[in-house]
């Protein structure tokens, strides 16, 4: 099993986003905040008008902003398609097909991209913006992700895979798991890798 640490181009869904100056800065941060009320609006109503009986409707996350070709949602041991606007739940599991992706938006602008052959296991999400606690727990399998963290505090966030424990500080980065190799990529912010035998890797270089 190799473990490496480099440039990577993985497919997501959304655009690339640069960082050309305040200007740009301010627009981008607009949009995380319109964002995050949309996704808070949506999962309101979608609850109301579609209640499900083994989910209440506090454990709605977020939901599927962007969805192409196949896209499971598993809660409970019961498996529907992941549609453009459906919920996700606390303790869901997300897969996509060969040529399945997904983009998930999370109520604290936690946005999550799922490439194709890809798992992921939305362990636990608690957010309290009021009182400044929450925390965020995901288990990536196999596949290719891309994730980018939200307002809450970066200490909240624990990404799981079979190789390491990701801790993330103000950080977008992208992971590929493919069974014999595990790829980090940093593009923004700093990472800090924990493996199982206590080695600690702490990556602050995009790239």
């Amino acid at each position: 099993f190799r473990f490496k640490i480099r440039r990577l181009g993985i497919l997501h869904a959304g655009r690339k986003r640069r960082s050309s100056g305040d200007g740009e800065c301010r627009v981008v941060l607009g949009v995380a905040v319109r964002l995050q009320k949309y996704i808070a609006a949506v999962v309101a109503a979608s609850a109301l008008l579609f209640p499900l009986s083994a989910i209440s409707a506090d454990s709605a996350i977020g939901l599927a902003t962007r969805v192409d070709n196949q896209v499971s949602g598993i809660v409970d041991g019961e498996q529907q398609n992941v549609l453009t606007g459906t919920n996700v739940y606390q303790l869901e599991v997300i897969r996509t097909n060969d040529s399945g992706r997904a983009q998930l938006s999370f109520l604290d602008s936690t946005v999550l991209s799922v490439g194709p052959r890809s798992e992921v296991n939305l362990d636990r999400f608690v957010y309290n913006p009021d009182a400044n606690t929450g925390a965020v727990v995901m288990q990536l399998g196999r596949g290719t992700f891309r994730f980018i963290t939200g307002s809450q505090d970066k200490r909240n966030y624990q990404i799981v895979t079979p190789v390491a424990t990701i801790g993330v500080r103000g950080t977008i980065f992208h992971v590929l798991n493919d069974g014999t190799q595990f790829v980090v990529v940093l593009q923004e912010g700093a990472v800090t890798l924990t493996f199982p035998n206590g080695n600690v890797i702490t990556i602050d270089q995009p790239g």
